[in-house]
């Protein structure tokens, strides 16, 4: 599910990256809640669509935020 989807989603802001790139960087606010999951993903537009290039994991355990995982996606995994 896209945190757009979520109903924990309190806000969402864009902002334009200042840059050669034009690109923009989307935060979103969501209470914390224990077994909560979160993806960080970061990526690309390229060629009118967009590609991940890497992704963190999270998950909210007794009102922390753990990481608990960390990967790179190359064009290959997104297929």
């Amino acid at each position: 599910m896209w945190v757009w989807d979520c109903g924990l989603l309190l806000r969402e802001d864009k902002r334009s990256s200042p840059g050669v790139d034009d690109g923009f960087r989307a935060v979103a606010l969501i209470p914390v809640v224990d077994g909560t999951e979160i993806d960080v993903v970061s990526g690309r537009a390229r060629s009118g669509g967009h590609s991940v290039e890497h992704v963190v994991s999270f998950e909210v355990r007794g009102g922390d935020l753990v990481e608990v995982s960390q990967r790179d996606v190359s064009g290959r995994d997104m297929r």
